[in-house]
């Protein structure tokens, strides 16, 4: 696993500007199953911060969606169901309780449906420009470790902290593996690993050939 931790831009940038009134904002980007839950929540509970997962909005739109027969396409549907859904504490200081309309209910959040729907419910611009302004509310106090994708790059460009996680095929499907848990050696582990590393091929043939590029260059380079 590798880690890039990058100062944060100077104040005023456009969409993205905090108030700091509690201590830092940590912006936490990666892909998905890097680890960026389990660092988020190592570093929240040691700085005293608290910590969200901003994935959970979208799984939790994604959860409702299907509960209520909406269609992960239906963009207007699904912006719909946002002020409905809400953060709360789960009392360790994690943003990990999902209410809806106010209240309990008792929908997976994780699970081969939720699973199944829910890169195309996050690929919905309209809905992703709803998500955006609530995710920026809950860093405007500062002291909060958020984790998501585009989280420094979009949400939050002027965090005080960014980092980025990455980590290889096999580790991200290990962890999804176990997440899930599910037997290592059935279908289900199978399809997981084959995801992983059918998501990963297209980065590997960018960086295989910026790789060439690099050798062809100092390949042609004059010597002394």
């Amino acid at each position: 696993m590798s880690d890039d931790v990058r100062p944060a831009a100077a104040e005023g940038a456009q969409g993205g500007s905090l108030s700091r009134k509690r201590g830092p904002v940590v912006a936490l980007d990666g892909p998905a199953s890097s680890g960026k839950s389990s660092v988020g929540a190592a570093v929240s509970r040691r700085l005293g911060l608290r910590f969200v997962d901003t994935g959970l909005f979208y799984r939790a739109v994604t959860a409702l969606a299907l509960a209520e027969g909406i269609d992960p396409e239906d963009v207007q549907g699904l912006v719909r169901l946002v002020p409905r859904i809400a953060l709360a504490d789960d009392g360790e200081g994690r943003l990990a309780h999902v209410l809806v309309d106010g209240a309990d209910r008792d929908m997976p959040m994780h699970g081969p449906m939720v699973d199944g729907a829910v890169s195309l419910v996050a690929r919905q611009a309209g809905l992703r420009a709803e998500l955006l302004e609530r995710q920026r509310d809950l860093a405007r106090d500062g002291g909060i470790v958020l984790a998501g994708r585009d989280i420094g790059t979009v949400v939050l460009p002027d965090a005080d902290v960014k980092i980025y996680l990455d980590a290889s095929p096999e580790e991200r499907a290990r962890r999804r593996i176990r997440e899930r848990h599910l037997d290592e050696a059935g279908p289900e582990a199978t399809e997981v690993r084959r995801q992983r590393a059918s998501a990963m091929w297209p980065t590997a043939r960018v960086m295989s050939r910026r790789c060439a590029r690099r050798r062809m260059r100092r390949s042609s380079r004059p010597t002394a």
